[in-house]
Formats: structure tokens, sequence, C-alpha cells
């Protein structure tokens, strides 16, 4: 949720901006924006839009961002996916994250970081990941605009279509199709390479094709 999170506070500060603008700031494609907006829209958030001379995504101008938004629920949650996440990752996102959410609800944010740290314990991964290199942003632009990637491995090099990543105890696996589907070690890409080539996003979902893939 963190994009649709900067998203929400972008058109707090701004009331008003278009697909493209949020496009641009965000290097993601009008798309998956869409998607962004929906999302907000659907967790009660008053956005709309507006077609045509002086249209655009608007909010509405009486809504403010409160600790309404959040339930104790949603808080608890939230620090526990972040504890989880920094125990798998080389850099800690944690910390910064919920310095944000202090601003909207301090008292519960310190409350359910102390929990976290003192009675969730995550032993998932034999190594750490780094999420930050330019082949998982390479992965993610592909990701987010669905367009075709060529992976270089040590003897092949693959065109695929992304469709997720999957995380398995020895590291972080891409979920992709070429004439097959396939998951292919993230530490075994020596390089991505983003093409220009669009594909459909109608594929089988990993949790429904895991026993048919080798």
């Amino acid at each position: 949720m963190g994009r649709q999170f900067e998203i929400l506070i972008f058109l707090l500060k701004n009331k008003k901006t278009t697909y493209k603008e949020l496009s641009v700031i965000f290097e993601v494609s009008s798309k998956t924006i869409e998607r962004d907006i929906n999302f907000l829209s659907s967790m009660g958030v008053p956005i709309f839009c507006l077609q045509g001379i002086g249209g655009g995504v608007f909010i509405d101008e009486k809504y403010k961002l409160t600790k309404s938004f959040f339930t104790n629920e949603d808080i608890h949650h939230i620090v526990l996916a972040l504890t989880a996440f920094d125990s798998i990752t080389e850099k800690s996102y944690k910390d910064s994250i919920v310095n944000k959410l202090c601003l909207i609800a301090p008292e519960l944010t310190t409350l359910f970081e102390k929990d976290a740290k003192d009675y969730f314990v995550v032993d998932l991964v034999e190594e750490k990941i780094d999420v930050d290199t330019n082949i998982m942003e390479s992965i993610n632009q592909s990701l987010d605009y669905e367009i075709l990637i060529s992976l270089i491995l040590a003897n092949q090099q693959l065109t695929v279509a992304p469709i997720s990543y999957v995380l398995k105890n020895d590291g972080m696996y891409l979920y992709c199709f070429d004439i097959k589907y396939m998951l292919i070690k993230i530490s075994d890409i020596k390089e991505c390479i983003v093409s220009s080539c669009e594909f459909n996003r109608d594929f089988i979902s990993y949790n429904n094709n895991k026993n048919n893939i080798i």
C-alpha cells in the first residue's frame, strides 16, 4: 500500500491532479495509477474523476487523513508485515514507514512496534535479500507497465512476461512465462533488460500452478 498512501498524501496537499501527472511522479503507468485510485476509492477515500477540459483526479476538499483511517488492527498488521519484510531484506524499511504512521497514531504504532520486536520473530530465508538492485528495479518496472523483459542468465537469455515474485527459503524467485511457466531465482539473473513490448496479464497465478512448475 506504500505507493497508494503516497498518492493519497499528494492529493491531500494538491486537491487535484491527473493520471498522467501521477504516473510521471511515481514512475508507473497510467493503468497502474488508475488501479491505485480505484483501490483508494474502495477503501472509502472520497476521490472522484472528471473527464474533459478542467477534468482530472480530485479529492473532497473537506476530507482529512485522521487516526480513523487506520484501525488498531490495521496498524498492528502493518507493523507486523514491516517486521517480516525487514527480516528478509538487507536494508531496513520499517522505521521510515512507522515514523510516518506515528504522525497519525503515535501511541498505537509505538505500542505495536514494541510488541512486534518482543514477540514476533521471522526466520524464513537463509540470506538477506537486496530488493534495491538494478535487476529488481527493472523487474518492478516491467510488472507495473506490463512489458516483457530479457533475462540474461549464466548460460542462456530468455524473454519473459513477469507475473510475480515468489519468496522461498533459499531466496527470492521470479514467476514468469515464456513458452511455459517458470521460476527463476533472482540471484541467478546477471542482467535484466526492459523491452517496449506489452503483454496482457491473463496468466495462471503461482498458487494455482505451483504443482506444475518444474
